[in-house]
């Protein structure tokens, strides 16, 4: 039988076998030398560097995945600082948020994507420029990741407003993914910042962070807390009357059902002293003016739920109606019916007033007898 290496005509020869042991030699170097072409081949692709949007459609994430992550976040990171345009900081803002949007992006890659985010955003914010603070913040409010909570909570006491909108949006957009230490954490955190902010969009933001679905109760004192601080501005400071107290009157509606008699109380003497001041800035407030219109929508609500809660107390009670005579009086006669009403809910020095009894023990003109203070401009940027 002939080998299939040998010719066909070749004779079975010594010479034919030296031939024969020749070509195996060389068909052996051949195999080999090919072998290792192929294998140097699958280095040079398995060594291939791996970009961002290769990464980002990886199902788990390594070392190496990772490493391209901190590199693209902190390239974009120095674009962003290098640059004071106002379009191109916000188009940087967008590609981290499109990268995590990107329908192919896995869950592994957000997972490693937003704590790399969070922590280089989160060393360089303190000292960063407004507009650079302001979009780091806002990118991680939309990636809503947890990894950004501690940002976050740092950020509530940045000194530009509009990295503090963003903090408290993003706080927010945690709601019922923390953990329950993290919860009170956060709502330690709003309350001191609420008390503190001057801005009343930055404070109807941090209103709504309070609307956890847990600790209900003591989501509730932070948000009288808040409240509180903000009535006493109105009164001492010129501050003027925004919507946000309506996110206030919100998340206190939403929760009285369920808080105990003691918190009920609390909300109840804070009304009293809203409805009271919300009156001060109205009798002041030119007619027919966004302000007096904000106002007009603050009494409407606050004194809704201050009838809900004390109805529940006392049914057969008739209520004081100052809402009713905010809008159904004339104009001319307006303030002074308010103001009827309001004395039957709070009193005055000589009539004693639904809430001047107990349980309510609201103290005789919710203990104000001054007018709130002259008003003036607030401005802050949320963009």
């Amino acid at each position: 039988m002939h080998d299939v290496l040998a010719s066909p005509c070749m004779p079975a020869c010594g010479w034919g076998r030296q031939r024969k042991s020749a070509m195996i030699r060389s068909w052996l170097v051949f195999c080999a030398g090919a072998g290792v072409a192929i294998l140097a081949s699958a280095g040079a692709i398995a060594q291939e560097p791996l970009d961002i949007d290769a990464v980002r459609k990886l199902p788990s994430i390594d070392a190496a995945s990772r490493d391209v992550i901190t590199k693209w976040v902190e390239s974009k990171l120095k674009q962003v600082q290098a640059t004071d345009d106002r379009a191109e900081i916000a188009k940087l803002g967008a590609e981290f948020v499109t990268m995590w949007r990107a329908p192919e992006t896995t869950q592994a890659f957000r997972d490693a994507f937003a704590p790399v985010a969070s922590d280089r955003f989160s060393a360089v914010l303190a000292e960063s420029k407004a507009d650079h603070a302001r979009m780091m913040v806002r990118v991680l409010a939309q990636l809503a990741h947890t990894s950004a909570f501690a940002a976050f909570a740092k950020a509530l006491g940045h000194v530009n407003a509009g990295a503090r909108y963003w903090a408290a949006a993003g706080i927010a957009s945690l709601h019922g993914k923390l953990s329950p230490g993290d919860v009170q954490t956060a709502i330690d955190a709003l309350r001191q910042a609420g008390e503190k902010e001057n801005e009343s969009l930055v404070v109807r933001q941090i209103y709504l962070a309070l609307g956890f679905d847990v600790r209900v109760d003591d989501t509730t004192s932070a948000t009288l807390a808040v409240l509180n601080a903000r009535i006493t501005r109105y009164l001492t400071s010129r501050t003027r009357w925004a919507d946000a107290e309506l996110a206030a009157l919100e998340v206190l509606g939403k929760w009285e059902p369920k808080l105990p008699d003691r918190a009920k109380v609390r909300i109840v003497q804070t009304l009293a002293k809203l409805l009271r001041v919300a009156w001060g800035r109205y009798a002041n407030a030119e007619k027919d003016t966004p302000t007096r219109a904000n106002i007009e929508r603050v009494i409407e609500d606050a004194e809704a739920l201050l009838k809900r809660i004390v109805r529940d107390r006392t049914p057969a009670t008739k209520l004081p109606d100052m809402a009713g005579a905010m809008k159904d009086e004339p104009k001319t006669r307006k303030i002074d019916a308010m103001k009827l009403a309001l004395n039957e809910w709070a009193g005055t020095e000589r009539i004693e007033g639904l809430l001047n009894r107990e349980p309510w023990n609201v103290p005789r003109q919710v203990g104000i007898t001054t007018q709130p203070a002259p008003v003036d401009a607030e401005k802050v940027s949320s963009e």
